[in-house]
């Protein structure tokens, strides 16, 4: 299965863990990458004290680059954010 049909298998609301910047299937499979700003956005609430919990799908959507012929599947997800205990 290619990495397109894993994601166009996703469902909204559908639970992904988090690791190292990834965002994966409760299978396994890789399904986003957090952007170099939504990496500083995460950096900024660690230092606050969050830790990433969970997450959850909320769309899945069809882009097509400029000057590319054939569209990508795209997860869109929510990432959940829970304060440490001290």
């Amino acid at each position: 299965m290619d990495f397109k049909d894993i994601i166009l298998r996703l469902r909204s609301g559908e639970a992904l863990n988090y690791r190292d910047g990834y965002l994966l299937s409760v299978r396994g499979d890789n399904v986003a990458l957090l952007s170099n700003a939504g990496k500083e956005k995460l950096k900024y609430w660690e230092d606050k004290g969050y830790v990433v919990t969970g997450a959850k799908v909320s769309y899945v959507l069809a882009w097509r680059p400029k000057d590319a012929v054939n569209d990508l599947a795209v997860c869109l997800a929510n990432i959940v954010l829970t304060k440490k205990e001290e």
